[in-house]
């Protein structure tokens, strides 16, 4: 779709905002057929899962009463009164049976579902409850006997009640008979905490749960339960969970069954549809309302989004159409700390770059063109050629034909080095080369009135490549500038090292000629940004070609040698090589 593409970011945004919207719309209608059914599904799943969790953890509590219980069958003080051939004296066995009490009272306040524990021991014919100590009743007393938990496991029902009763066969199958005197220890269950925990099961109105027995477990119902709803659900075998709707009086109902093979019951929960549908009512309502705050959204939206893209994106448009029609110095204000706000700043600052790259550009296209003239000066020196040539002549009249053959042979070499085309950058190690046939050319014309000591320079420091004619200028300068007025013990120092990542070549003498003033003239002229070479020497440009070369950290620093002349040093990036050199 090309006219879409043709669309400005404001109507693209807008268009996209709305076909957003328009699926709400659609899909209020599915949220509403849905909705209901999806939200009863959960609750009725949240309703199961809490019944799983009920039954498991009403398993938990009991089978913990039945722990205490087996407790309370080891105790010591039970053991001891138990035992009908100790004697025991009135006083200890007054102690014990308070004891004994004491321990009944802790066991029935660890668990919730234990209304009352009561240890019958016949052999003392005394019945100890968590509040009284009595004769024993044997009537009650062999009721409970024939209904222990090895018998009728784990629950019996009596008068209503619900017991777990435990004698010492319960953990010693092996006893040959049963004893009349035997020590029993009953638990009664509290119907009424059961009751209370199984309220707010089915979650829903009209709801409830309730446990039902396969005929040895419990029957305990959350309320009023209707006698056709127990009725449908007392035939269902315990063998598994069941999840079944079933209609009883016209009412349809969620039925959850539970069934527990330890407590021979099954919880069952019971959900009335009524009671979802309650639940699901207000959702409807809401889809609608949702919907118009959502038209209203789109109208607010459209009126942002215009003054706050639309408006600024045509403003930036239009500065950066002047930029590309050549027209630099725009500048685009806005008055908000936005993104906007940093994209204004930087396009601001960008045009700034710009005009300083263009000129930066401009400035060092001059520099080169000047830097190569002053290249092909160097290269050409006729009062250096014709003052050696004299020299060379002047041996020769002498019969200093030795001499005359060196000094011609570095001559040779030095006017090879300057006039042979070489392409690009050259090895460190051929510009030493070169500086040691113009001082030995120079020593041979000074006659030892000058001496030049050059440095032997590691292989790592040789191997670098340079800008040519970047030694020889330096030089120079020193002959010409530092030494020209010493008859003798002039001096002239030429060093190499490397600290880190830069390697420096230090060129000294001790010439007496340097004045403070004329040193600070050449600090302050190289410090100037690369330009046309103002200085009176050609230490201006080889500082101006290594900047451009290796970067504003490269250059020549000068300063007062220990010597008492110029100190020249020449710093070069290398880069982060790391070799092993001579360290400065």
């Amino acid at each position: 779709m090309p006219s879409v593409h043709r669309l400005s970011v404001f109507w693209k945004v807008l268009l996209v905002f709305i076909l957003l919207i328009f699926p709400m719309y659609m899909s209020g209608v599915y949220v509403v057929m849905k909705g209901q059914s999806s939200v009863r599904d959960e609750l009725l799943k949240a309703a199961e899962s809490k019944g799983k969790f009920y039954i498991s953890s009403l398993e938990s509590q009991l089978y913990n009463a039945m722990r205490l219980q087996l407790n309370v069958l080891n105790d010591a003080d039970i053991a001891t009164l138990n035992r009908s051939e100790t004697s025991i004296s009135p006083v200890d066995r007054v102690i014990m049976l308070n004891r004994v009490r004491d321990t009944l009272r802790n066991v029935a306040n660890m668990n919730d579902y234990i209304e009352e524990i009561t240890v019958y021991l016949p052999s003392q014919n005394i019945k100890v409850t968590t509040q009284t100590i009595m004769p024993i009743d044997m009537n009650e007393y062999n009721i409970f006997l024939k209904n222990t938990v090895v018998e009728n496991l784990p629950f019996c029902n009596i008068d209503g009640c619900y017991y777990i009763n435990m004698t010492p066969e319960f953990y010693s199958q092996t006893m040959p008979y049963r004893s009349d005197n035997m020590l029993l220890v009953s638990a009664r269950i509290s119907q009424k905490a059961i009751s209370s925990s199984m309220v707010s099961i089915a979650g829903v109105e009209g709801g409830g749960s309730l446990l039902i027995s396969d005929g040895r477990g419990l029957d305990i119902s959350s309320g009023d339960v209707k006698d056709a709803l127990r009725d449908a659900v007392a035939a269902w075998p315990f063998d598994g969970d069941i999840a079944r709707e079933v209609d009883i009086n016209d009412t349809g109902y969620q039925i959850f069954f539970s069934p527990s093979q330890f407590l021979h019951s099954a919880l069952v929960i019971y959900m009335p549809e009524s009671g979802f549908m309650q639940t699901l009512k207000s959702f409807s309502g809401w889809i609608w309302i949702i919907s118009a705050l959502t038209v209203l959204l789109v109208m607010v939206f459209s009126v942002w989004i215009r003054g706050m893209i639309a408006k600024p994106l045509e403003k930036l448009i239009a500065a950066l159409r002047q930029v590309e029609d050549g027209v630099i110095d725009v500048q685009v204000d806005y008055g908000k700390n936005d993104e906007f706000g940093y994209i204004y700043k930087q396009f601001n600052h960008l045009v700034g770059q710009l005009k300083e790259l263009i000129s930066d550009v401009y400035r060092k296209e001059l520099m080169l063109k000047d830097a190569e003239f002053k290249q092909l000066q160097y290269q050409i020196n006729p009062h250096f050629l014709y003052n050696s040539l004299l020299v060379a002549k002047g041996l020769i009249e002498f019969g200093y034909n030795d001499a005359a053959v060196q000094l011609t042979g570095h001559l040779s070499g030095y006017y090879q080095y300057i006039t042979k085309a070489l392409p690009g950058d050259v090895k460190l190690e051929q510009e030493i080369e070169h500086i040691r046939n113009y001082t030995e050319v120079q020593n041979i014309r000074f006659q030892g009135r000058i001496k030049c000591e050059i440095q032997e320079a590691d292989e790592c420091i040789k191997n670098i490549r340079v800008p040519r004619l970047i030694l020889q200028p330096i030089v120079e300068n020193a002959y010409k500038h530092g030494l020209k007025n010493k008859l003798n013990g002039g001096l002239l120092r030429v060093s190499f090292c490397k600290e880190q990542n830069y390697v420096h070549i230090t060129i000294e003498d001790n010439g007496e000629e340097l004045t403070d003033q004329v040193l600070d003239e050449m600090r302050y002229e190289l410090s100037q940004p690369e330009c046309i070479e103002v200085a009176g020497t050609g230490i201006k440009n080889v500082n101006d070609r290594l900047r451009i070369r290796f970067g504003r950290d490269s250059g020549v620093k000068v300063g007062r040698s220990v010597l008492g002349g110029l100190k020249a040093d020449i710093v070069i990036y290398t880069g982060d090589e790391q070799t092993v050199c001579t360290t400065c």
